[in-house]
Parts: C-alpha cells; structure tokens; sequence
C-alpha cells in the first residue's frame, strides 16, 4: 500500500476515534459562578511566624482575623519577599 494511503488511513482512524471518544466521555461546559455577593473587602494582617519544626507560634489577637458575623472568606493570599503582610477577601450578601 503506499505511505500517503496509510497515512489518510491512520488519520482517519484518529479522528474517528476522538469524535467517539468526545460522544461518550465530554464534559459540561465550565460555567461562571454566582455567588451573589454585593460587598466584599480585604483585610490585612502581619503574618504569624512558625518556628523551625513548621509550628505555629503563638498567635495573638493582634495577629487574628476575626470574620464577621454575615461574611464569608473567598480567597487570600500575599507575603512576598520583604513584606510579612497576609491578606484574606471578605465578601456578603
């Protein structure tokens, strides 16, 4: 058989198979996601420091944040070289 028939014949068989494989394992579409929150806010704080075993120190009230009743942490994140600040994102309804 000549190599450009074996090489359709192979494509063909490639695509075919994806398409099948496309029909009985696709997923859903991803769709946004709605939370419905109409205020959010980010609170800062110094991080806590651990110690050589990877403990926690001690972490005081100066270093809590207290979430307030009605909202809801979504994320967080910070501390990059030279800057011991944490943030964390507070939103409500």
């Amino acid at each position: 058989m000549d190599q450009w028939k074996l090489v359709l014949t192979g494509g063909g068989i490639a695509i075919v198979g994806m398409g099948v494989g496309a029909a009985l394992f696709g997923t859903r579409p991803a769709v946004a996601q709605d939370a419905g929150f109409r205020e959010c806010i980010v609170a800062r704080q110094e991080s806590v420091d651990v110690n050589g075993e990877g403990q926690m120190e001690h972490a005081d009230r100066g270093h809590t944040v207290f979430v307030p009743p009605g909202w809801t942490p979504v994320g967080g994140g910070g501390l990059w070289p030279g800057n011991p600040t944490s943030t964390i994102v507070l939103c409500r309804r």
